[in-house]
């Protein structure tokens, strides 16, 4: 009796500060990024099914889950520090958003925690770990929302590019083939524009990486991936002005994948090039 007695005193019940923060973090985001992507991840699957959303990656930029696993990864490499209470408190209030029922507050949540590392977290390690999740939750939600917003200006200037070089008249978001048989409407999802957000992500993700400075270099590598995404797409767009008939070559799966795969290429090879030391 007595030495269960001593045994069971033994016992102690693990206290927040025995939790190291870089773990706390790391799940909140693996955590937070899949709820915020989930509703793509499941309609990739369940339209295309699984081997072909994986080909096209779920839907999700190559950059993006690149940026997830760096946020991960610079998480769990961090310096082990204690779980203050503080600490808990956000990372609760974090994971209290994330576990709700809507994929938006899941970015919400993401960018809370960010702004805590950034804000709060003086030591470059979690400061890094703070801007690249917050550039995560960018691309998940704030992005789509600033182009939502500015879609109608937007979707006129991706017309514009795309009557300027195929040479053809436009109207509003409308495009006119380059052999006038038919006329074309610039959606949302096929804009110019809608992925340039993926740059500022590769940025902030190769520069937490390799420890870079933010230089002149760095910003205008950063602007030409950002107009390489536009050009690319604006290509394809293009092509469909000018060969109407392979509408559904260039437009379906064939031709995203193909533009993204493109598009990812050229920004990290951009984002590489100006960030690395």
């Amino acid at each position: 009796m007595k030495s269960s007695i001593s045994a069971a005193a033994t016992l102690q019940i693990p206290s927040v500060k025995a939790i190291e923060l870089k773990h706390a973090l790391a799940t909140v985001v693996i955590v937070g990024f899949f709820n915020a992507e989930y509703l793509r991840i499941a309609r990739a699957i369940q339209g295309q099914g699984l081997l072909e959303s994986l080909y096209g990656t779920f839907g999700i930029s190559i950059i993006a889950w690149l940026a997830f696993a760096v946020a991960v990864n610079l998480a769990l490499n961090a310096p082990s520090r204690p779980l203050s209470a503080f600490a808990g408190l956000v990372l609760g209030m974090s994971s209290l958003l994330i576990l709700l029922p809507a994929t938006a507050l899941s970015s919400v949540g993401l960018t809370l925690l960010g702004l805590y590392c950034i804000v709060v977290r003086q030591e470059p390690a979690f400061r890094k770990i703070g801007y690249l999740v917050v550039a995560l939750a960018a691309s998940t939600l704030w992005s789509r929302l600033i182009f939502n917003f500015f879609s109608t200006y937007i979707l006129r200037f991706d017309a514009i590019l795309v009557a300027t070089l195929v040479n053809t008249s436009h109207s509003g978001n409308l495009i006119q083939s380059w052999d006038g048989s038919t006329t074309f409407q610039v959606g949302a999802a096929c804009s110019s524009f809608l992925n340039v957000s993926t740059a500022f992500l590769a940025w902030v993700t190769a520069t937490a990486y390799y420890g870079a400075r933010v230089t002149v270099r760095s910003i205008v590598f950063l602007a030409l991936s950002c107009a390489s995404i536009i050009a690319i797409n604006t290509i394809r767009i293009g092509l469909i002005a000018a060969m109407p008939q392979h509408f559904d070559l260039l437009h379906g799966p064939i031709g995203a994948n193909v533009v993204n795969l493109a598009s990812s290429l050229a920004v990290l090879f951009l984002t590489i090039a100006g960030t690395r030391r």
